[in-house]
């Protein structure tokens, strides 16, 4: 069966039970017939409830999109940021501020979106991600409280930071630190649930750990020691002010549902954990995906070129050639923790898409049974609210209204 085609309606749910796809999608309608091009579509529109776009533009886009040449997904989605920039500073320069920093921030988002299908050995490739950035620290500078871009040296390499504080006053107060997934850059976290957390009155950390955003450019991959490169951003913002430490919460998306874990196995001063949803071995899991059933005859002759270009990133990211796709489970053996050395109250959210899988929903059961904590609760975000599909991406609000009611009542 072509992996790209998709079923009507939720047969998605069936063909989830069989081989676990973190980009199936489980309702019609969105756009595109490709089903991996759609589900990337459907987390951009996502990002509408979090200021990551504009509907109208998004449909602009995307109805001049041919879904079999990637690169015209590339052309419009760089092509918008350019012209989003280019509305922000018109804006700056009239002295609306509100306007700048609102365009500004969705250019970021349309540069990042443009990303999805460019290899690493696209020469644009870190300059469009740097402009991606550049902009969020651009809108993010003209709003109250601004928006803190800064670095934080781990081993031989810097991790990109963002710290957006709850208020402008200097009180402590409760924070959400936000570890990405496999495809994730520190624009993606933001866009998820950051201005969730503000809005309700949170400082919100997130960063680039190694294998995310250009970091793999300086040969900095994914590593299973999560612990250490969290950690160190602990460490930069554990003596800040804004921070009150004894209410810092820890969410991980995507394969950041085991980053995000491992690092509270070993740092108790994470004192609240959400993973949407949790992993406890990611070869396993890894080992029940699409690239690793496939033959190489099947991804060469059956995968449509979007699907190819996304897969190939994410084998580069695990430290592989990106044409390597089909070695990626064997990349992350060992990624492993004990989910008993977890104490601190825990939430895990899935999508109820996801979690018709066996393999996750294994996965799972260990890893809510064996949680030392005696607060733990699992949150199934249903279908018929838009809210199946890998990480709830496309319906954000309901997964932020989970997540900080959760957390309001743990802190």
């Amino acid at each position: 069966m072509n992996s790209d085609a998709k079923g009507p309606g939720v047969a998605g749910l069936e063909e989830q039970k069989e081989i676990f796809d973190p980009h199936r999608v489980y309702a019609k309608g969105y756009y595109f017939k490709n089903m991996e091009m759609d589900f990337v579509f459907q987390w951009v529109l996502g990002s509408a409830t979090t200021g990551g776009c504009e509907v109208g533009e998004v449909f602009y886009a995307a109805g001049r999109m041919d879904e079999n040449d990637p690169l015209t997904w590339q052309r419009e989605w760089y092509e918008m940021g350019i012209r989003k920039e280019k509305r922000a500073e018109k804006a700056l320069a009239a002295g609306n501020r509100d306007t700048a920093s609102a365009c500004f921030l969705m250019a970021s988002n349309y540069f990042r979106a443009s990303i999805t299908t460019r290899l690493p050995s696209d020469p644009n490739y870190a300059e469009i991600t740097n402009r991606s950035y550049n902009c969020l620290a651009k809108g993010g500078a003209l709003m109250t409280p601004q928006i803190e871009m800064f670095d934080v040296q781990y081993e031989n390499t810097k991790l990109p930071c963002l710290l957006w504080p709850a208020s402008s006053e200097t009180m402590p107060e409760k924070t959400l630190l936000m570890v990405g997934g496999g495809e994730c850059f520190l624009t993606d976290n933001f866009f998820y649930i950051g201005p969730q957390a503000h809005a309700r009155g949170y400082n919100f950390v997130t960063m680039d750990i190694p294998g995310q955003g250009i970091l793999p450019m300086d040969g900095q991959f994914y590593r299973k020691d999560s612990e250490n490169s969290v950690g160190v951003v602990i460490d930069a913002i554990c003596e800040r002010t804004e921070i009150d430490m004894e209410r810092l919460a820890v969410i991980g998306i995507s394969f950041g549902g085991y980053f995000a874990p491992r690092a509270a196995s070993a740092d108790k001063r994470i004192k609240a954990l959400v993973t949407n949803s949790s992993v406890i071995d990611n070869y396993e899991m890894y080992a029940a995906m699409p690239f690793s059933k496939a033959t190489q005859e099947e991804i060469d002759n059956e995968w449509s070129e979007f699907k190819k270009r996304v897969m190939s990133n994410c084998t580069w990211r695990v430290g592989l050639d990106p044409e390597q796709i089909t070695e990626q489970a064997e990349a992350t053996r060992g990624f492993t923790y004990d989910p008993a050395d977890i104490d601190c109250p825990v939430l895990n959210i899935v999508g109820e898409g996801e979690a018709a899988n066996s393999e996750g929903g294994r996965q799972r059961k260990v890893y809510m049974d064996n949680v030392s904590s005696k607060i733990k609760t699992s949150i199934l975000t249903p279908v018929d609210e838009g809210a199946a599909a890998h990480c709830t991406g496309e319906n954000r609000t309901l997964m932020a209204q989970e997540v900080f009611d959760w957390l309001d009542k743990i802190f």
